[in-house]
């Protein structure tokens, strides 16, 4: 099992906060901008980086794998695991609903129940995990005013700090 992103722009990333979805859980990490980092020569100016943790090839469980994951970014002292929600948590269905209409809203609760995010189509979902992110990132930071950009180097600006949330 890997925990992989892609097109991660580092020099335009204060602070980066990454979200690994499971068939259970949302895990939500904060990311040190180094570990796992993968390049790719000169596709990485165009596209970004990649980030690449993976668990033991022999790993039959998700479970497992993403125990093994953890423990890998835990290791680093740098990253941190800052929040996990199980699929039904009522904070899920809270920042769905805010993001889309009342009868979508219903609907969506009921088909994510206990498989979060599975039936959207990947921009939908990237857009409802960075209002996720967002939401965890004013947890973290309370007292900070966020913006969200209108730039396509960042997601949303807390005081001077550029973020990004995947």
């Amino acid at each position: 099992s890997q925990f992989q992103f892609q097109n991660i722009k580092l020099p335009n990333v204060d602070d980066l906060i990454l979200v690994k979805r499971t068939p259970r859980r949302l895990y939500f990490v904060h990311h040190d901008l180094q570990a796992g980092l993968v390049s790719a020569g000169e596709r990485t100016e165009l596209f970004g980086h990649q980030m690449l943790f993976s668990s033991n090839a022999r790993t039959c469980s998700w479970e497992d794998a993403m125990d093994t994951i953890l423990s890998k970014l835990k290791t680093n002292d740098s990253c941190r695991l800052v929040a996990e929600l199980a699929s039904d948590d009522e904070r899920i269905h809270s920042a769905l609903a805010a993001n889309i209409e009342a009868a979508e809203a219903h609907m969506t609760i009921e088909a994510f129940r206990h498989t979060p995010l599975a039936n959207i189509t990947s921009s939908a979902r990237g857009l409802r995990i960075q209002a996720l992110v967002r939401q965890v990132d004013q947890v973290l930071y309370p007292g900070s005013s966020c913006t969200v950009s209108g730039s396509s180097r960042f997601d949303w600006l807390r005081g001077c700090t550029r973020e990004i949330g995947r």
